[in-house]
């Protein structure tokens, strides 16, 4: 299947990339989190779920639906590849812009990023109907 590979290898750069950008630093941590609420978060199906809702909250009539569900993708992989909880603060999101530039001046990425964008669409309008 097409998506699927574009998946695999889609994570695959986006976890070389992260990792290429990363300072050496420990993890961001949210304290206030319990132990229970952080192992539910690494699992799978739950993390997909997340991402899911939130592609699903995208308006259908914003011109950057594609991108913007891409991004909460890779947002999604760069915090469970590093482990980091609390991607609402700078840092990460200047992590998440680096990594999300350095891919799109990528020619052959484009297109691949692209398709991601819209499989995430399509599987968020399939679960809303």
């Amino acid at each position: 299947m097409t998506g699927i590979d574009i998946t695999g290898k889609l994570s695959a750069l986006i976890r070389t990339q992260a990792n290429a950008l990363q300072a050496p630093q420990k993890p961001i941590d949210n304290k206030s989190e319990t132990k229970q609420t952080q192992s539910t978060r690494n699992s799978a199906p739950d993390w997909m779920a997340q991402v899911g809702l939130r592609v699903a909250a995208i308006s259908a009539d914003d011109p950057q639906r594609r991108r913007k569900a891409f991004r909460i993708y890779l947002g999604a992989v760069l915090s469970r590849e590093l482990g980091i909880h609390q991607v609402q603060g700078s840092e990460f999101q200047h992590l998440l812009d680096k990594v999300q530039d350095a891919m799109n001046a990528d020619a052959e990425l484009i297109q691949a990023i692209d398709q991601a964008g819209d499989l995430l669409l399509q599987q968020a309008t399939k679960k809303n109907q």
